[in-house]
């Protein structure tokens, strides 16, 4: 097909790459004819994207567990990427026991069309943080939370991005550790809800969570769980989880572990913004076939369509495993979505990262893939990168990164006409620990063209 030679005689196991296949497709669909005129396809259509890695700026510190998100018109840095926080070193790695180190309180802001990066500033941030979960307000400003290892520390603050110079402030008035604890919203009533995690002082996961409206003129913390009084606690205790939010208000919690324990069990936390706390707190058996297919932690959860307003689907990869599963929220008052096998990835992937390229649709390209990057096989990290096509639910092999990385900070740097993805730090160690040596200062982005 396509102008595509074939050889004469059995094609079982013929290979042969086509270098002149029309600039405006992207899925072919192959066919095959013999002497008789017989036709037929020969296997599944396949999914042709163009993509490259390569390297931007550097980070003056190496940096492993940043944190970063793509700013808009909202803010002063419109289409730029700030990045926060992560170690800049850390002690040896001890089975069970979280990193320990030196911690950062800086920003910096990424210039995806530039490849160039500037430091704002070297203690933006109140308190030091790793892993920090952060997420853009539609004020301009930037909610960090968790990360906060050193006691009597903020666990939520507000960065103000509408100026060129940016301002931290604590907010909420709670200054417990929590680390590993996924962070989603915003909710109905600017609520944004931290589940799990840790207590940043071992590996002992937490069924407790919280709340907080950073919106408001005062923010205040709500806090739920084991313990508090009047409240629901999570339904298991996980840290190394994912949460995703879905319609309405209405979040998935999936996978994650308790000490070195891990789990496939899931369960739907339904937000209810009349009283401010979580009321419904329902365990999706996997004996019901709804949970995941293996136990994951560390690993990730997209969710996709970009914009979908029903029947939202959200893509498990990962975490100690090459399998994926694909979630699809429940609809017409059902209590519990499906779940349904994907294709494998090339590789067992954890710590690696995860994101939805090109959410405004505007390169057709580019418009929905997932893009998969780096991790840990248990053996060794990688520099694989992969897409998940969601119109095959498969996964096709993308451009190698310049170097290996673990728990880089992967986000989308940019949206339209190219789709970027920005990988940021991470340890190239080929251990499941961390190695100050094989911290990574050089930034890299793989584009997607249309």
């Amino acid at each position: 097909a396509n102008g595509l030679a074939l050889p004469v005689g059995n094609l079982a196991g013929f290979s042969s790459v086509q270098t002149s296949m029309p600039a405006t497709k992207t899925v072919y669909t192959l066919w095959a004819s013999n002497s008789a005129n017989g036709l037929a396809q020969l296997g599944a259509p396949v999914t042709v994207i163009s993509a490259a890695s390569s390297t931007g700026d550097s980070i003056p510190k190496a940096v492993y567990g940043a944190g970063s998100v793509l700013l808009d018109a909202s803010t002063a840095f419109a289409g730029q990427v700030l990045v926060v926080g992560g170690f800049s070193d850390v002690a040896p790695y001890v089975a069970g026991a979280l990193p320990a180190g030196t911690a950062l309180r800086s920003a910096y802001i990424y210039n995806s069309s530039t490849s160039t990066l500037t430091l704002l500033n070297a203690t933006l941030l109140t308190t030091a943080r790793v892993f920090p979960r952060i997420a853009l307000l539609a004020s301009g400003k930037v909610l960090v939370a968790g990360g906060n290892m050193t006691g009597a520390s903020s666990l939520f603050e507000l960065i103000d991005t509408t100026s060129v110079s940016p301002t931290a402030s604590a907010i909420g008035g709670d200054t417990t550790s929590r680390c590993l604890a996924p962070l989603v919203g915003p909710m109905s009533n600017n609520r944004y809800l931290l589940t799990g995690g840790t207590d940043c002082s071992n590996d002992t996961a937490l069924d407790t969570w919280k709340t907080i409206n950073p919106l408001s003129g005062a923010p205040t913390v709500t806090t739920g769980g084991t313990g508090f009084a009047g409240t629901h606690a999570l339904g298991l205790a996980r840290s190394w989880h994912t949460a995703t939010k879905l319609t309405g208000d209405v979040v998935v919690l999936a996978g994650g572990r308790d000490a070195l324990v891990a789990t496939n069990t899931m369960e739907l936390v339904t937000y209810d913004p009349a009283t401010q706390a979580n009321t419904t707190f329902t365990i999706i058996s996997p004996s019901l076939q709804t949970g995941l297919s293996v136990p994951r932690f560390d690993h990730t959860a997209t969710r996709y369509p970009a914009g979908c307003n029903t029947n939202c689907k959200v893509l498990f990869a990962g975490g100690n495993s090459a399998s994926a599963d694909i979630y699809t929220e429940p609809t017409g008052g059902a209590t519990a979505g499906t779940i349904s096998a994907a294709s494998s990835m090339s590789a067992p992937r954890r710590g690696h990262g995860a994101v939805l390229l090109n959410p405004t649709g505007v390169a057709p390209v580019a418009s929905g893939l997932i893009l998969v990057v780096g991790g840990f096989d248990g053996a060794n990290t990688l520099a694989t990168t992969e897409f998940f096509d969601p119109g095959t639910s498969t996964f096709v092999p993308g451009p190698t990164l310049t170097m290996k990385r673990h728990q880089a900070s992967v986000v989308t740097s940019n949206t339209a006409p190219v789709s970027r993805a920005l990988v940021v730090g991470g340890t190239a160690a080929t251990s499941g620990g961390v190695a100050n040596a094989n911290f990574l200062t050089l930034l890299e982005q793989v584009s997607v063209t249309p």
